[in-house]
C-alpha cells in the first residue's frame, strides 16, 4: 500500500479510516481482477462526480432522446438517428437556463486521427472541446470530453 500524503490533512481518525479502506481494496485485489476493483471504485464515485459537474456549471442533464450534438450546435431539435460525436461514448447533453450548455462524452480512448477529426468538426461547427480526467462513467478507465459553443466558453 502506497500513500503519498494525507492530502487534506485529515484528522487522525478519518485518516485511519482511509487507510483501512485502502487495505480492503488491496484485499479485494487478491480475490478478483483489477477490472472488477476499478468498477467497484467507479460505481462508488459516479454520482458524486456527476453532482459536482452539475453544481460547478449550474446545469442539469437533458431528458431529450437522440443526439445532443445537433442541439448544442444549434441545428434545432436532436435528430432521431442517435448521432454521436467523433470518438464519442456515454454522451450527455447538459442544459443551463433552458438551453443546451454542453455535451459531454466519456470515451475509453482517443487517438491522433480522432483528435484531428474532432478539431476539424469543432472548427466547422463553432465548438471547442476540453479533455480531462474528470469522468464520472467508469472514471478509472474513461476520459472526460466536454464540448461547448465557443461563445459559451
Amino acid at each position: 500500500m502506497v500513500f503519498f500524503s494525507n492530502p487534506n490533512n485529515l484528522e487522525p481518525q478519518k485518516w485511519e479510516q482511509i487507510v483501512e479502506v485502502n487495505k480492503n481494496i488491496s484485499e479485494l485485489l487478491k480475490i478478483t481482477d483489477l477490472d472488477t476493483v476499478e468498477r467497484c471504485i467507479s460505481s462508488a464515485i459516479f454520482s458524486e462526480r456527476e453532482k459536482l459537474y452539475m453544481e460547478r456549471n449550474g446545469v442539469k442533464r437533458s431528458k431529450a432522446q437522440g443526439c445532443g450534438i445537433h442541439r448544442l450546435i444549434g441545428n434545432g431539435k436532436p435528430c432521431s438517428a442517435g448521432c454521436r460525436t467523433i470518438g464519442g461514448d456515454h454522451e450527455k447533453l447538459w442544459i443551463k437556463d433552458g438551453k443546451p450548455y454542453s455535451l459531454t462524452s466519456e470515451p475509453y480512448v482517443l487517438n491522433n486521427k480522432t483528435l484531428e477529426e474532432l478539431i476539424y468538426f469543432c472548427n466547422e461547427n463553432n465548438l471547442q472541446f476540453n479533455i480531462t480526467n474528470d469522468s464520472f462513467h467508469f472514471p478509472t478507465s474513461t476520459l472526460f470530453v466536454e464540448f461547448k459553443r465557443k461563445e459559451e466558453s
